[in-house]
């Protein structure tokens, strides 16, 4: 007699047939039932297959949502725990960045009292905004000349001086609300300033397309996350539970650490701090860790098969040419002005950009990069005429014109350089979208709203400057979850208007 299937291998042929039966309905019926439709599929098969997962395992469910828990990967919590220095720092740090001024004056401030906790709060305040500068340059000036944050600027920096991560996410929440309510009050449309996060799935009103691959980032930033915070919880000797993975439907859409609860509670604020910031502290230090590893990368590539691979480049290509200018550009309700309308036309050629010559398209589009924001001067060549024309951008960033390579005919290029292009393509991407994920997701869980870690940081740092009020501490407490509860719960309601009207 054959042994019965484990709880596992009931669970993946579920998967296997429910993820199977779901692509290939959306594939072949996904235009005729649009996005609302694939949704109202997709929550059906949710429903159907957290049901079997009901009846036939003994995994926790409710309605949609099934909790897969394990302890057999707590023996790495245990082994990774006694780097307690290490630990420390990067909790702490974290803890630094997501909360401002405000933690700096919980963990060290307190302590020095009078001139020399002034002083220490100013000083933070001014690192983090010399920070948020440097964010800023490696996000290509995307908050002080994007159109949404860059006349509120100095104001963005401010709060992330005194309030870290968390308060400039709801700064931007905020500002977002409003943009989005004044564009409805004269008939706009606009974009929504928060969208649910479906990687392959294009959301209607979304600008942005996460690609499918990036579903490896999400369960690689959610399993460091979670281990994060069952590493840290087990240095500071409190016990886990258990670990496991959260679905909903057959898709996961998160990770789980379950540290015992009342044992948590019960131990000293400092360690409870350091347990809720580790999860976005490790994708902190994972986005930081990322950038150096992909400029180290593509240094060493610079160095070794760069030049073999531009000397392939040039050959295969006869330089740049126009094929497309936009007369307007429409981004989330609003039309941008173009530069390139009426005076570059389809079929010139570019030579050079900003003095430099120009052979490739990777050579424009590196220089607007650099220079983003800034006018810039094209060579352009038509029917043997040169001509330069200085270009304006507008507040997008963008000048309106579209180019492409011009294939040169007398060369083939070799299969290895194909390859390569290909392999360094798809390497840029996945890494591009695992470093942005990392950041974005860091953000999200320091806001201070239950459910994500900084509704439990919040509540511990913030109730003693309600001393004033004379309320007890847990009174005090629940003041700050409630305010920032509603707060928050507030703005993502008109954040996501866009998605529904």
């Amino acid at each position: 007699m054959a042994a019965p299937l484990s709880d596992s291998k009931k669970l993946t042929a579920l998967l296997i047939v429910s993820i199977s039966l779901f692509a290939a309905i959306a594939i072949f019926f996904g235009g005729l039932l649009g996005f609302y439709g694939i949704v109202a599929l997709f929550l059906l098969f949710s429903i159907i297959f957290t049901y079997f997962v009901k009846k036939l395992t003994s995994f926790e469910t409710h309605t949609v949502v099934t909790l897969l828990r394990t302890r057999k990967p707590l023996w790495i919590f245990d082994r990774f725990a006694h780097h307690s220095r290490l630990l420390d720092f990067l909790t702490e740090a974290g803890l630094v960045l997501g909360f401002g001024a405000i933690a700096v004056d919980y963990l060290h401030g307190r302590k020095a009292g009078g001139m020399k906790r002034a002083a220490l709060f100013a000083f933070t305040v001014l690192f983090l905004i010399a920070l948020l500068f440097g964010i800023d340059l490696l996000f290509n000036n995307a908050f002080s000349e994007g159109v949404l944050t860059k006349n509120f600027f100095f104001i963005l920096s401010l709060v992330f001086g005194l309030m870290g991560f968390a308060g400039f996410t709801i700064a931007i929440l905020a500002m977002q609300a409003v943009q989005i309510v004044s564009q409805y009050l004269v008939g706009e449309r606009a974009c929504p300033g928060v969208a649910p996060l479906i990687p392959g799935i294009e959301i209607p009103s979304v600008p942005v397309v996460i690609p499918a691959h990036a579903w490896i980032s999400l369960i690689l930033i959610l399993i460091i996350h979670e281990a994060m915070h069952g590493i840290v919880s087990r240095k500071e000797k409190i016990p886990v539970k258990s670990t496991g993975l959260l679905l909903f439907g057959f898709i996961p859409i998160g990770g789980f650490v379950e540290p015992d609860e009342k044992k948590l509670l019960a131990a000293e604020e400092k360690k409870q701090l350091r347990v809720y910031a580790a999860g976005p502290a490790a994708n902190l230090a994972a986005f930081a860790g990322l950038n150096i590893f992909l400029v180290a990368v593509f240094l060493l590539i610079g160095a070794t098969i760069a030049p073999w691979a531009n000397e392939i480049r040039d050959k295969s290509v006869a330089g740049v040419e126009i094929v497309g200018v936009q007369e307007k550009i429409e981004f989330c309700g609003k039309t941008y002005g173009s530069s390139s309308f009426g005076q570059l036309r389809e079929g010139m050629k570019v030579n050079e950009i900003n003095g430099k010559k120009v052979q490739r398209i990777d050579q424009i589009t590196s220089e607007i990069s650099s220079t983003r924001f800034q006018p810039i001067t094209l060579t352009v060549d038509l029917n043997g005429l040169a001509e330069q024309i200085l270009l304006v951008p507008n507040e997008l960033g963008s000048f309106g014109f579209i180019v492409q390579n011009i294939p040169a005919s007398d060369f083939n290029p070799p299969q290895e350089f194909l390859l390569y292009s290909q392999f360094i393509s798809l390497f840029a991407d996945f890494f591009g979208w695992f470093i942005l994920l990392n950041f974005l997701l860091a953000l999200m869980n320091f806001l201070p709203i239950p459910t994500f870690d900084g509704g439990r940081i919040a509540p511990l740092l913030l109730h003693r400057y309600l001393g004033a009020f004379n309320l007890p501490e847990e009174k005090a407490k629940k003041t700050i979850v409630k305010f920032f509860l509603y707060t928050l719960v507030s703005l993502f309601i008109l954040n996501a208007l866009p998605l529904f009207i």
